[in-house]
């Protein structure tokens, strides 16, 4: 998911075919400080993923989606 824009989006996400133990999911964010944020030599960090965990995966759930960001959700599934 992306979110180009430079507040918080709350993002409703609905997904078909959802296995009962399908709780948690494997979240990496690519977040910057603007739209025009890159890596350089001089700020090589700039823009760099994050890893984490999101326990909250139903067959519909809202999702916060940081400032400037691109986002995935990897849900396991039977």
């Amino acid at each position: 998911m992306v979110n180009p824009q430079s507040q918080a989006h709350r993002a409703a996400i609905q997904l078909r075919g959802l296995g009962n133990d399908s709780r948690k999911a494997r979240v990496t964010t690519l977040a910057g400080a603007g739209p025009g944020a890159e890596n350089t030599l001089e700020n090589p960090g700039a823009v760099t993923p994050r890893q984490s965990e999101f326990d909250g995966i139903a067959p519909e759930f809202e999702y916060t989606l940081e400032p400037y960001s691109l986002t995935t959700l990897r849900v396991r599934t039977n």
